[in-house]
């Protein structure tokens, strides 16, 4: 969880103790290694130890960063996401506010931004995020959405490569050829994808054609794939499981 506070005002400045000193005197690469091993609420603390410290953390990459029904003041957090640096490690999403909820795409684009190494996204009803296909391709190797709607990805959007984990619950492929583009999203992620959950996966019904629906034969071509778990739904038409 992230502390509560304004980012953009300067905080006084404290004289300097004999272990910040030390800190100071570490090469950057390894200062930085070594906050980036912390939780990132501890890192943006390390903002009131000194003046030089004061943005600090925005230059720490590899952050580990949640937020969730924890966080008091979601526009602080969100100023967090803008400021801190790329690449993050990961990303984890919940608990946000149902009169906030229509901003997760903007937080996701910020997100996006960051070339994240996973991704956990948690709304509090059904919403379309965009911005998801934003994330680097070859970057995101784990991916979790819980209560969302998967629009259509843009026309030069290839599918996310580099997947190791793929977990989707309660997501509706909205549009057509719902059932293809999640093929499609699996079979691009297939030759690293290791671990696979659909759970309350739905396809909008409204969409398919008369005489089409789900395929008789669905091959997963994963070679590395240890954990499957499949509960599908297609709107008006029953589960499979």
């Amino acid at each position: 969880m992230l502390p509560t506070g304004d980012y953009s005002q300067p905080l006084p400045a404290p004289a300097l103790t004999p272990a910040v000193r030390q800190l100071d005197d570490l090469p950057s690469d390894v200062l930085n290694k070594l906050l980036a091993g912390l939780p990132a609420s501890e890192v943006a603390r390390s903002s009131v130890l000194s003046q030089t410290w004061r943005s600090r953390w925005e230059s720490v990459a590899g952050l580990d960063i949640d937020l969730d029904d924890r966080v008091r003041d979601w526009e602080s957090a969100a100023g967090f996401l803008e400021r801190c640096a790329a690449p993050v490690r990961g990303v984890s999403i919940r608990g946000i506010p149902l009169r906030l909820f229509d901003r997760a795409d903007g937080w996701v684009r910020t997100v996006a931004g960051k070339s994240p190494r996973s991704l956990s996204l948690a709304l509090p009803m059904p919403t379309a995020v965009p911005s998801l296909f934003a994330c680097d391709p070859a970057a995101l190797a784990a991916h979790k959405l819980i209560t969302r709607v998967l629009p259509t990805p843009p026309p030069a959007f290839t599918g996310f490569r580099g997947l190791t984990a793929l977990d989707l619950d309660y997501v509706m492929f909205s549009g057509d050829k719902g059932w293809e583009r999640l093929e499609a999203m699996i079979s691009a992620a297939a030759p690293t994808l290791e671990k696979l959950r659909l759970a309350n996966t739905a396809f909008d019904f409204d969409h398919v054609a008369p005489g089409e629906g789900l395929p008789g034969t669905w091959i997963i071509q994963a070679p590395n794939l240890r954990w499957l778990e499949l509960r599908l739904t297609m709107a008006g038409a029953g589960s499979l499981s």
